[in-house]
């Protein structure tokens, strides 16, 4: 029998914000199109995969009039920022869905208790389901610990690294090895000088054995996602 988690232990991380504390519900919805095929002098009906879209809902909780004006600064930025959404919570690991997005909209609504938090409907064209290999958090000792696949895997992946205070410039580096104790440098992540989040793809062969090391020093979050 699994074991159960409560949705008080999710999480959701936007580009260099916790979400967490501001945020009632996040619904997610993943969706895939189908295009059908007939070719002539064929009966049969082709049926091959489209375009992949994932959409996020954020409803919102009480907003501290302090951080109002950085949600929205967030939400309405013009560039594609990373967002992570842990359902089982964070926790080295534990799974995550990590992709990038804008924001699509948001909303703000007033009732006679508490002003909500604007909804945000955040769209993404591709997601990645990973493994959390550092969990939002201050300090730690490089590098962190192993993650052991029950295979290597030939298709590469996406390295998610989200920071959301920054104490001296934070250089993290995803490493992996075919027996756990070689390590190879698997994707090296731009040092960061200030918050902020950042992806990385790779190609090949991603080995059995995961792990993160850095320098620096801020608190962060990195999960890696095999395709």
């Amino acid at each position: 029998m699994g074991t159960f988690l409560h949705g008080l232990s999710t999480r959701f991380y936007y580009h260099s914000l916790d979400m967490s504390q501001y945020v009632e519900q996040v619904e997610q919805q993943l969706t895939r199109e189908l295009v059908e095929l007939r070719h002539l002098g064929n009966t049969d009906v082709e049926r091959l995969a489209g375009l992949t879209d994932v959409r996020l809902t954020l409803t919102g909780g009480a907003l501290e009039s302090a951080n109002d004006a950085h949600v929205w600064a967030r939400l309405n930025e013009d560039t594609e920022r990373v967002w992570a959404f842990l359902p089982s919570g964070d926790a080295f690991e534990r799974y995550a869905y990590c992709g990038l997005s804008l924001g699509d909209n948001q909303q703000r609504t007033a009732g006679n208790d508490v002003v909500r938090l604007p909804v945000a409907l955040v769209s993404s064209a591709e997601v990645d389901r990973c493994v959390i290999l550092r969990a939002l958090g201050v300090g730690g000792t490089s590098p962190g610990a192993t993650y052991t696949a029950s295979a290597s895997s030939a298709n590469g992946g996406a390295a998610y690294v989200i920071c959301t205070a920054i104490s001296s410039d934070l250089t993290v580096t995803f490493q992996d090895s075919a027996d756990g104790n070689t390590w190879d440098t698997l994707v090296a992540m731009t040092k960061l000088t200030a918050a902020g989040s950042e992806v990385k793809t790779v190609t090949g062969t991603v080995n059995k054995y995961l792990r993160v090391s850095w320098t620096g020093s801020g608190t962060w979050f990195a999960a890696f996602g095999r395709r």
